[in-house]
C-alpha cells in the first residue's frame, strides 16, 4: 500500500477517536438543558468530572453560567414586595412596648387592619419616663411622621394625647382608656377582649374614608 494511503487511514482513525458520537453530544446538550431547568446545583451534579473541568476552564463556562443566571433571575421567581397605601396608623406605648396587654391587643388589631387594607402600621415606646410630659415629645414625633391614626396605650400616653390633641388636626386620635367628654378622641376600653376588634374597625374605617 502506498505510504500516502496508509498515512491518510491513520489520520482518519485518529480523528474518529477524538470526535464523540453525534447521539452522545445531543444527549449531553439535552441533559444539560433539563438539568439547568431543574436548578443550577442539579445541573452541576449531573456533570462528570471531565465535563466539570472542561466547563470550568473553557469558554463554554461563560455560556452555561449565563443560562443559569437567566433561569435564576427570570421575572416572577422572586417574591414581590408588598405594596402599602400612603396611610399610616401609629401606636404610642409605655417603655414596655408591645408586652403590655392593651398595647399587644391594639397592635394585633393594627396588623389585622393592615392585612385587610394595606395600610402601614408603626409603634413607638416612650423610653424617657412615665409622665405625660415624657410622652409628649414621642407623640410629637409620630405627628411629624404624618401618622393618619394615632393610638395611645397607657395612662401617660393617653394624657399626652388629650393635652396635645390641638396639634393634630385631621388625625384620628384613639385612646385605650377613658378620655374627657368632648375631647374629640375615640375611647376604647383598655380591659377585656374588645381592644383588638375595635382597633381593627377604627383603622379600616379611617382607611376607607381617606380613599
Amino acid at each position: 500500500m502506498p505510504a500516502g494511503g496508509q498515512r491518510n487511514r491513520m489520520l482518519a482513525a485518529a480523528r474518529a477517536r477524538r470526535s464523540p458520537p453525534r447521539g452522545r453530544s445531543r444527549r449531553g446538550a439535552d441533559g444539560a438543558l433539563l438539568a439547568i431547568a431543574a436548578g443550577p446545583r442539579g445541573w452541576w451534579r449531573a456533570r462528570s468530572g471531565r465535563e466539570r473541568l472542561l466547563l470550568a476552564g473553557g469558554p463554554g463556562f461563560v455560556v452555561v453560567a449565563t443560562v443559569v443566571l437567566v433561569v435564576a433571575l427570570t421575572p416572577g421567581t422572586a417574591p414581590r414586595a408588598r405594596q402599602y397605601l400612603a396611610f399610616t396608623a401609629c401606636l404610642l406605648t409605655d417603655s414596655h412596648g408591645l408586652t403590655g396587654r392593651p398595647a399587644a391587643q391594639a397592635w394585633s388589631g393594627m396588623q389585622q387592619a393592615s392585612l385587610a387594607t394595606r395600610a402601614k402600621v408603626e409603634y413607638l415606646p416612650v423610653m424617657s419616663g412615665s409622665t405625660p410630659a415624657a410622652a409628649a415629645p414621642y407623640l410629637a414625633s409620630l405627628l411629624q411622621r404624618r401618622c393618619n391614626v394615632v393610638i395611645a396605650a397607657g395612662p401617660a400616653q393617653v394624657a399626652a394625647l388629650v393635652s396635645e390633641r390641638a396639634r393634630a388636626p385631621g388625625v384620628r386620635l384613639v385612646a385605650l382608656g377613658p378620655v374627657p367628654a368632648g375631647s374629640g378622641i375615640l375611647s376604647v376600653p383598655a380591659s377585656g377582649s374588645g381592644v383588638r376588634p375595635a382597633v381593627d374597625r377604627i383603622i379600616t374605617a379611617a382607611v376607607t374614608q381617606s380613599g
